[in-house]
């Protein structure tokens, strides 16, 4: 026999003695490896009721599972169990199980869920706050999805993908999640509550090649039996007061208590039902749409942002336009170019004595690049006006800045039904998907760009573009230089 081929043999012995001292000091339960309900009763002593069993089963033949539900219905309670069923039923496993705070990992994800079923079952290893160890070897690992470019770093035979609370886990960490999970037995498991429609647990719900899970609090054994059997979880006096405080049609109730992705946001600025209405407006010619046209530029450069122009003419969104990747120089002139199909021109001199003024405006995203496209624009003699989101609102007690300003005028008219909105699916979850709150003065505060875009997955351009072509109190010397005010629906210039 050749020296090479002894050499293979030695290597492929050591191998194998490795895998085999990986194991040293585990129980046998390999046997459990395609039966994880099994392995919840046998060796954890936990019982799975249906929609826990559900999502178990799954895990066996799909690679792909996504859980979503009502507010304590045990979702994490069967990811814990996943996450033990998988470390001990495999020759090489890893579980990584991510979330976007420190607290879900280290007191929910292990000190809830994994920790009291590895001490019941009596699992051999040392657990940690963010780890569990077998024989020095780390075979479950936590951390936030801050930390996601360390997922990647993760490979091995056998690895399972843990993403709790899912709907918050930003869709950079989701990517490094695929790139973890590459081998043909990996398995990702995400699970969280359906808040809101949009966002990468959202679409990874609509897509073929995810198995979904719903669990409504009425699959829970607490109501279907009409008592307390698992604590914690819902009870029928917790169905009762959000119908009562929410309504049972609202997004609110449809997410927590019905366990379901609702039709638009929790706290969502914009309602789909509104901007259906204001499609079926568009479509109608209902509302006027004369006057002089108004071009709402949220303008980028380089990278995933695109730039777009909002087009209106009095009540009526005439046309989206967007495009990517340019610099100041074409955007410049690329909007001139679009401003033309629109008839929004520059003061223009024919050259014997005729002057022909402005005719339309441009309300264009002041911060940053945009600053430099409004400058040549201005320069070039059209109508300009500066937005800038973070300056102070005209109704500065009511309003956070000049964003939760212009963003809440886009609600009230969509909601009073003063606009024209044509149908344009990712403007619409653009609008659906935008939060709001009250800061601590009372005022209305939207969402920062960077948390919807995270969620979105996107930057949501079209909505910026559109809430600056509606916007009020933009360069009043211009407005009213254009009789613009006119045609302002809703409301009035300062």
């Amino acid at each position: 026999m050749s020296q090479a081929r002894l050499d293979r043999l030695a290597s492929d012995l050591g191998d194998l003695l490795a895998k085999q001292d990986r194991r040293s000091g585990l129980p046998d339960l390999r046997k459990y490896k395609d039966d994880p309900v099994g392995f919840a009763r046998d060796v954890l002593k936990f019982e799975p009721y249906p929609k826990q069993a559900e999502i178990l089963e799954a895990m066996v033949t799909h690679k792909r599972i996504e859980c979503h539900g009502a507010n304590g219905t045990g979702k994490d309670a069967a990811a814990g169990v996943a996450a033990l069923w998988w470390t001990f039923t495999r020759d090489d496993p890893l579980t990584v199980i991510q979330s976007s705070t420190q607290r879900q990992v280290t007191e929910v994800n292990f000190g809830r869920e994994i920790g009291p079923l590895w001490r019941r079952a009596g699992l051999p290893g040392e657990l940690y706050r963010e780890a569990l160890r077998v024989d020095g070897r780390t075979v479950v690992i936590g951390m936030t999805s801050s930390d996601s470019s360390k997922l990647t770093g993760f490979h091995g035979p056998e690895i399972l993908v843990v993403l709790s609370e899912a709907q918050g886990i930003e869709a950079f960490a989701w990517e490094a999640a695929f790139a973890c999970a590459t081998g043909e037995s990996d398995v990702i498991l995400a699970v969280g509550n359906p808040l809101s429609p949009s966002g990468v647990f959202y679409q990874a719900n609509q897509s073929p090649d995810w198995y979904s899970v719903e669990i409504s609090s009425l699959d829970h054994p607490n109501l279907q039996e009409g008592r307390t059997v698992i604590p914690g979880g819902p009870s029928q006096q917790f169905v009762e007061t959000m119908a009562s405080m929410y309504g049972r049609g609202s997004p609110i109730f449809e997410a927590r208590v019905l366990g379901r992705f609702p039709s638009e946001s929790m706290y969502g600025l914009v309602r789909r039902s509104w901007l259906e209405a204001a499609a079926e407006r568009w479509e109608s010619g209902e509302l006027d749409n004369g006057g002089a046209v108004v071009i709402g530029v949220d303008v980028a450069r380089y990278g995933p942002d695109a730039t777009c122009l909002a087009v209106r003419r009095g009540s009526h969104l005439l046309e989206l336009i967007k495009w990517y990747g340019a610099d100041t120089v074409q955007t410049a002139e690329r909007v001139k170019a679009e401003a033309a199909r629109f008839e929004v021109h520059p003061e223009r001199h024919d050259g014997r004595g005729h002057v022909f003024p402005r005719t339309g405006r441009l309300v264009i995203d002041s911060i940053g690049i945009g600053a430099g496209v409004a400058d040549q624009l201005r320069k070039a003699d059209y109508a300009v006006g500066d937005f800038n989101a973070a300056t102070r609102a005209r109704k500065h007690d009511d309003f956070m800045n000049k964003r939760a300003e212009s963003f809440w005028h886009i609600r009230k008219l969509l909601e009073d039904g003063k606009v024209a909105i044509p149908h344009d699916e990712d403007l619409w979850q653009e609008l659906v998907s935008t939060e709001w709150s009250v800061d601590g003065s009372g005022r209305v505060r939207i969402e920062p760009k960077a948390d919807l875009a995270a969620r979105l997955g996107r930057s949501p351009d079209k909505a910026d573009a559109l809430a600056m072509g509606f916007a009020q109190g933009t360069d009043r010397r211009v407005v009213v230089q254009l009789g613009l005010y006119q045609n302002v629906p809703g409301g009035t210039w300062s």
